[in-house]
């Protein structure tokens, strides 16, 4: 039964990659079993226990070696990080196994599911970009005058994403498409077409509880328009993020002299009335992150929700995000005083491989001196010795801590100043 854990609890933490969650319970008083599919350098050393999946994510033989790993750790209970919310079947393995605090594999089909966010987004009182799934492209070809116009429509209007992707992977705009039946040859069941909505992206940490939706803070993406993008970060893959943005009025994000579109919402208040729609359907307590674009007139829409740890929750540490999951589940954890501040901004970027990269022992241990100076994560281990990152592939994450600034871009070019700096000096050791 819930209640006061005491002494130094086990939690297992699983993801593709879990160095951020496994940090934060550590972090927090916990000892931690980490299965993911690296077992980077700072995971095995916030980890009690560091365990690498080494067969193909998503398969049934990663299932069963997650599965493995947990019985020989006594199936502590399990946290849940990127790269399951789109692996029901595997969430319906691990609670048939242990204890599973985190959407069963029902919840998760409904909590990713496209028209649920849509639902959601009404009831919230905010916008949903235009959806169109496969089965709809007839009847949105009767809308317009031939499958040409139709075509070009949707190759400048429309961005191709798949069901089951994260962090802006296989996300990309249309290109190229002549007639309804090329976009046919480039769309499959597996996808769906949105909407593209320019402007600011943020994103709402939180964590839903049997009580109300409370809020871990606010996100935003580290990138500026006018510095340049962090090496091989496409137009829409996740680049990194910086937080907490502090609560101002939404007016304040909006550019000087655009009015703020009628009926526009908090950010804070559109998460909270989102959180509790989604529970109120489905009955799921616990983290989620909340996707947004806040357009140039101030109108908020929500892109997509994630039922799970986000790669953005580090950045919020001293809201105990750990505890307040465990929390929602009926846990009670007093656990280690974290040392995370409030009145500072912190930030992540992630790298990723500019060409296929070696890991060479030289550049191993370059990487390692480095990690011990600077704020790096996600540093490649010993045991990845002469492996190859693939360009495109995420390489590692840069850190950085800055006061916060009256505003935003101030405080963004901050972080900027110690993230770039950084990231030559990563370039340098593969020169």
């Amino acid at each position: 039964m819930p209640g006061r854990l005491g002494g130094s609890p086990s939690l297992a933490t699983v993801g593709f990659t879990t160095r951020s969650l496994a940090a934060a319970a550590a972090a927090e008083g916990f000892m931690v079993l980490s299965i993911d599919a690296f077992a980077d350098h700072d995971c095995a050393l916030v980890a009690s226990n560091s365990v690498q999946v080494t067969e193909p994510w998503g398969t049934p033989k990663a299932a069963d070696q997650i599965t493995a790993a947990l019985r020989d750790h006594g199936f502590p209970p399990i946290l849940l990080a990127g790269g399951t919310e789109n692996w029901p079947e595997l969430l319906h393995h691990l609670s048939t196994h242990g204890k599973l605090l985190g959407p069963t594999d029902a919840q998760c089909r409904q909590l990713r599911d496209v028209q649920l966010w849509r639902s959601a987004a009404t009831a919230a009182g905010i916008a949903f970009p235009e959806v169109i799934e496969v089965a709809d492209l007839a009847r949105f070809e009767s809308t317009v005058a031939s499958s040409e116009k139709l075509a070009a429509s949707l190759e400048v209007q429309f961005l191709r994403k798949r069901y089951a992707s994260a962090g802006g992977l296989q996300m990309e705009r249309l290109r190229n498409i002549q007639s309804t039946t090329e976009l046919s040859r480039q769309v499959n069941a597996r996808q769906y077409l949105q909407r593209f909505v320019s402007g600011q992206t943020l994103g709402a940490q939180c964590v839903i509880t049997n009580d109300g939706t409370q809020i871990l803070g606010i996100t935003g993406d580290i990138r500026l328009a006018n510095r340049p993008r962090f090496l091989a970060a496409h137009e829409f893959i996740y680049a990194g993020s910086w937080g907490p943005i502090p609560a101002r009025p939404p007016a304040n994000l909006v550019p000087d002299g655009l009015q703020q579109s009628h009926g526009t919402l908090d950010v804070r208040e559109a998460a909270k009335r989102l959180g509790d729609f989604l529970f109120h359907q489905t009955g799921y307590v616990g983290w989620i992150g909340f996707d947004f674009i806040q357009d140039p007139l101030g109108e908020l829409w929500l892109l997509e929700a994630n039922p799970r740890w986000t790669a953005s929750m580090e950045l919020l540490l001293s809201q105990r995000p750990v505890a307040q999951h465990l929390s929602a589940y009926g846990f009670s954890w007093e656990g280690a005083s974290d040392p995370a501040r409030d009145d500072v901004a912190q930030a992540k970027a992630i790298l990723y491989a500019w060409s296929n990269l070696q890991l060479t022992a030289e550049r191993l241990q370059k990487l390692h001196e480095l990690f011990e100076q600077d704020g790096l994560g996600d540093v490649p281990a010993l045991h990845q010795l002469d492996q190859v990152i693939e360009a495109g592939h995420p390489l590692l994450t840069l850190r950085a801590t800055c006061p916060q600034s009256h505003h935003d871009d101030l405080t963004k070019q901050c972080l900027l100043d110690i993230l770039e700096p950084l990231q030559q000096r990563v370039i340098e050791i593969f020169r």
